[in-house]
């Protein structure tokens, strides 16, 4: 398929520097067909059409996971270099040959994984030594806070120390104060000079967040 030029979706801040990333938890959603994807898309090319205008995403980790290393490597092919994925990751061993796929799977992404979400941490306590050894420079953060030492994941009410990366949910679209609200907090709470707040929305709230992330300079 064509594609259009990767848009961008963060701004940087004068005071703090800070760059802030607008994705989507996920990109095969039903309820975007027609409001964002065509409804003759393929499904096989959202990826493509999600990564043409958002700059990042988090994958879910059951998608990581049925997912083979081929098929990883193929969403490479299908954003712009400068594209970031940022992969959940369930309880796994990397003693076993299921927590040595998942690594190989991560290391198909190469230089586009851009950070991991451990959600939860697993009883390995060296896991986290184990991927920041493996993929030095990426954010690592914890669904549970206080897990191994790492920030906690940002989640809605979270008032300060946590990562730089977040992740709230909506059902329907909020008002915007709202979102305003969120990003503001987000920003308050979270630590990095690059950082990411991924939705679980509809993409009528992503595209909103988004301006409004801008309209605040972040």
């Amino acid at each position: 398929m064509q594609r259009k030029r990767p848009m961008r979706d963060f701004s940087v801040t004068e005071a703090g520097s800070a760059l802030l990333e607008i994705g989507s938890f996920g990109w095969n959603h039903p309820a975007w067909i027609a409001g964002f994807y065509p409804a003759d898309l393929p499904v096989e090319w959202r990826l493509a059409y999600y990564a043409n205008e958002f700059g990042t995403v988090l994958v879910p980790g059951e998608l990581l996971v049925s997912e083979a290393t081929s098929g990883l490597r193929t969403w490479c092919g299908e954003v712009s270099g400068r594209f970031g994925f940022f992969v959940e990751l369930k309880p796994f061993s990397v003693k076993d040959l299921e927590g040595q796929r998942i690594l190989t799977g991560l290391d198909a992404l190469g230089a586009s994984l851009r950070g991991l979400v451990l959600h939860p941490m697993p009883r390995e306590a060296d896991l986290a030594a184990v991927l920041r050894d493996r993929y030095p420079g990426r954010a690592l953060v914890s669904g549970r806070a206080g897990e191994s030492g790492l920030p906690p994941l940002w989640r809605p009410g979270i008032a300060h120390a946590a990562g730089p990366v977040g992740l709230a949910r909506f059902d329907a679209p909020p008002q915007a104060m709202v979102l305003r609200g969120l990003l503001e907090s987000f920003m308050a709470a979270s630590s990095g000079p690059e950082r990411a707040l991924f939705l679980d929305a509809p993409y009528e709230t992503l595209k909103t967040t988004r301006t409004i992330a801008h309209l605040l300079g972040y």
